[in-house]
């Protein structure tokens, strides 16, 4: 999801002076940076299979209640080359959302977003269009649900942080 638009398109109903506008998006752009850096540590630490080599690899798992399926591929694209905990995109996410709604004082500000296939998308929140986010990479097979589960909730912790603590 592409979170500097998501900030601009609230902006633009919710005026701010220059210095708040710049403090805004500055702080949507430090909450993803730490995001991410949070999200490669905890891959690290905790190297869950993604499920494309769940599915494939299931005879592997020791559980006598799962077959594999070696031919199974996820939706659209290939599996990127990382552990499946957290999702990057739900990390991500969560932090801006969170920023945002700290920012604005309430999380319904309702706002649409045009993407590169020129497809508008309304929300009535920024959570929302976060979970909506988080949830494409299950529907994409990339991820488990407890991985972008808590990954949103990991960015939304995130977020909160670097609004109270950063460039104030």
């Amino acid at each position: 999801m592409q979170w500097n638009r998501i900030a601009r398109a609230a902006l633009a109903s919710n005026p701010q002076s220059a210095h708040g506008t710049a403090r805004l998006l500055a702080l949507v752009q430090v909450a993803e940076a730490d995001a991410y850096i949070a999200m490669a540590d905890t891959k690290l630490a905790f190297p869950r299979w993604r499920p494309t080599t769940a599915i494939q690899q299931a005879d592997r798992d020791n559980n006598p209640l799962t077959s594999p399926d070696a031919s199974w591929v996820p939706f659209a694209f290939p599996t990127p080359p990382d552990p499946d905990y957290v999702s990057g995109h739900a990390v991500a996410g969560g932090a801006a959302a969170a920023v945002l709604k700290n920012f604005f004082g309430t999380d319904a500000v309702p706002f649409a977003i045009t993407n590169n296939a020129r497809q508008t998308r309304g929300f009535a929140g920024f959570t929302p269009a976060a979970t909506e986010n988080s949830v494409s990479r299950i529907y994409a097979g990339y991820h488990t649900r407890s991985s972008v589960v808590q990954g949103q909730t990991m960015g939304e912790q995130i977020g909160a942080y670097v609004f109270q603590t950063q460039l104030r």
